[in-house]
């Protein structure tokens, strides 16, 4: 018992029924770390991201948003056609399972400029 559980046994119960409530809870930690693990990290899907829209100058990201495995980014840019770029791109995209823009819309920009709001909806990976 001790070679195996690094500790001794309580001297209430039966050695197996200890070794079982043990054995469950290793079971249940490297559970979670295997769901931890397997999922793209945040940081990566950011990277990913920004690497995908600095391909447009004129795109520029206002808010970020992430929850429930979807990440969403409200920003401007200069033109409609600059989102079709960025769509094909995020095509590519190894940790979204599925990229979308959202919400497009002409707004008056600064000089007389008319800009395109957007958000971006990236559904994230559920596996690395």
């Amino acid at each position: 018992f001790e070679r195996m559980f690094h500790r001794k046994p309580k001297k209430i119960g039966s050695l197996s029924y200890q070794a079982s409530r043990l054995l469950k809870k290793e079971k249940e930690k490297t559970e979670i770390f295997r769901e931890f693990l397997d999922k793209p990290k945040f940081t990566d899907v950011l990277i990913e991201l920004n690497r995908i829209i600095k391909t447009d100058p004129n795109m520029k990201i206002h808010e970020i948003h992430y929850a429930n495995n979807q990440l969403n980014l409200t920003g401007t840019t200069d033109s409609f056609q600059s989102l079709s770029t960025v769509k094909k791109e995020l095509k590519k995209a190894e940790n979204c399972k599925e990229a979308n823009f959202a919400r497009e819309k002409t707004a008056p920009g600064s000089g007389g400029k008319t800009i395109v709001k957007f958000t971006l909806v990236c559904k994230i990976k559920d596996e690395a």
